[in-house]
């Protein structure tokens, strides 16, 4: 078998019966070259999958129910280790893949038999209108990477989105097994994996074509993952630069981790003002403050970000009048319309992830 599509999963029953119906609806999909393995870390019956859902799927869908939450990557570590097929494809149950998507990497692996990593280009949505295509390849850049530090100086931050990760199975099944326990809920654990297995291994292609559709149609991450989110992208950080030393790549990945820690450091900041004035943040910048990484500017631009939203966080009408005055910004449109959506699911009882 050529390919296994992974997919990690949890409490979200209708995207996953919905990717699986648009899996089994490619042209090329499972037959003998490719297998759909799901591996589901919800603790509640009511979401997962039962006999009556899988019937039409046959044999061609193998699908676990953990019993407990193995965290993100544990799940993908459990993937790993059941898929049967000589490569691995993580795939999020709500990004959703093109027609073209199996035929063009079947082909590809066909071709270049050296591959230990595969990449592409992909688009993203907003409640099924595509609103942005990410290109992380010029036409240029496509094709195959004997080094892996070159590929990574020139593109890790592309190693970053799960749903577009294609590992060499037995070398990724090798590396999670020397790596040993890894901590609950990793959310870049797909990063740390492909970056590693990219450095001690190259081999790597990247196709510049979107093959592949990144759902955002509905905001489920909470507050609280947002927190744990740049906590895990920090110390992500500090792992890379321990792998990698200084090198291209790894400054990219700084600069990646400098926009998140503005970005996320704000939408927390918004809910204070409007939705949570309740949650204490605080605590959060003490442990980034704590992890090893070497970039003095980027430690005083999170002094800086601290002391000005600890500032603002017990004057939410200050905070109010400062988002205000970016009231008509599409910025401004994009954060408040996430907030109120994480917040009008929270009210409603529904579920809100923390991964």
């Amino acid at each position: 078998m050529k390919l296994s599509i992974c997919i990690p999963t949890y409490h979200r029953r209708e995207q996953l019966l919905r990717q699986l119906g648009l899996l089994m609806g490619t042209p090329d999909g499972p037959a003998s070259q490719i297998e759909i393995c799901v591996s589901d870390n919800s603790t509640d019956p009511k979401h997962h999958l039962t006999t009556q859902d899988l019937a039409p799927f046959g044999a061609r869908v193998r699908y676990w129910i953990n019993g407990e939450n193995l965290g993100y990557a544990g799940n993908l570590q459990k993937l790993a280790n059941a898929a049967l097929g000589d490569y691995v494809w993580y795939l999020s149950d709500d990004d959703f893949i093109y027609s073209e998507a199996i035929p063009t990497i079947l082909e590809v692996l066909r071709r270049e038999p050296r591959i230990n990593y595969l990449t592409f280009d992909h688009d993203v949505s907003l409640k099924d209108q595509i609103t942005s295509r990410n290109r992380w390849f010029t036409p240029q850049d496509e094709g195959f990477y004997a080094s892996g530090l070159e590929f990574l100086d020139r593109h890790i931050a592309s190693t970053c989105f799960i749903s577009i990760n294609l590992f060499r199975r037995a070398l990724l099944v090798e590396l999670i097994a020397r790596r040993g326990a890894v901590s609950d809920n990793a959310t870049h654990e797909n990063m740390l994996l492909a970056a590693t297995l990219i450095a001690e291994q190259g081999g790597c292609y990247c196709i510049a074509k979107a093959l592949l559709c990144e759902s955002s149609g509905e905001k489920t991450w909470s507050y609280e993952s947002e927190c744990k989110g740049l906590l895990d992208a920090t110390r992500l950080y500090a792992q890379i630069q321990a792998l990698l030393g200084d090198r291209p790549a790894t400054r990219q990945w700084g600069r990646t981790l400098d926009a998140s820690l503005a970005l996320n450091t704000e939408f927390m900041a918004f809910e204070s003002a409007y939705t949570r004035p309740d949650f204490d943040f605080r605590p959060l910048y003490r442990e980034l403050r704590a992890v090893a990484f070497r970039d003095s500017r980027l430690r005083l631009k999170l002094f800086g970000r601290q002391a000005f939203y600890g500032f603002f966080r017990n004057r939410p009408g200050l905070l109010k009048m400062f988002y205000a005055a970016r009231r008509r910004s599409g910025h401004w449109r994009s954060l408040y319309g996430w907030v109120r959506e994480v917040n009008d699911r929270r009210l409603a009882g529904r579920h809100v992830s923390i991964y």
